[in-house]
């Protein structure tokens, strides 16, 4: 029962859920499924679908800023329309200003506070590893092999025209 979430006692009461999409440089990872970032819109997919109709979902892009992509929506469609065009940036992503965006847009914006729900690899640095989670988080985790993302090999050679090198002026 724990699962599925039972509300009892608060029949007709929607809750105000924000989405948190990973959409950082490293969500561009490529793996034999595609990018990362197409993991993490599958399974944030999954999740919207899976909320009762009153729900209300605002889905916020999370990288080095928190964007907001959709109001608290309860049209799934839109939501994920928004999903589907989402990309990876070219940023780090700053998870402790997107956990803070979304505890505001609940305090602020939300009839009910629902989830904050992060759906990404959540790759931080190290001076946000002891960041303190809020309570309403669940955490929809893509798996990702590998230590770094970068140039992994590099080689140089001569040009075909060398030209001789000019005398400087002294």
């Amino acid at each position: 029962l724990a699962i599925a979430g039972p509300r009892l006692g608060e029949m007709g009461s929607a809750r105000d859920h924000v989405l948190l999409l990973d959409t950082s440089a490293w969500m561009g990872a490529r793996t034999r499924q595609g990018i990362l970032l197409d993991q993490a819109k599958n399974v944030a997919l999954r999740y919207v679908n899976s909320l009762p109709a009153s729900d209300r979902v605002m889905l916020v892009r999370a990288d080095a800023l928190a964007t907001p992509v959709t109001p608290f929506e309860s049209d799934r469609r839109a939501v994920a329309d928004a999903l589907r065009r989402s990309q990876p940036s070219t940023s780090a992503l700053n998870l402790e200003q997107a956990l803070g965006f979304a505890q505001q847009a609940q305090k602020l914006q939300s009839r009910k506070a629902g989830e904050i729900v992060f759906a990404g690899v959540g790759r931080i640095p190290k001076q946000d590893a002891d960041l303190a989670p809020p309570a309403n988080l669940r955490m929809l985790a893509i798996p990702a092999a590998g230590e770094n993302v970068g140039v992994r090999k590099l080689s140089v050679r001569r040009a075909a025209q060398s030209h001789e090198r000019e005398p400087v002026p002294q």
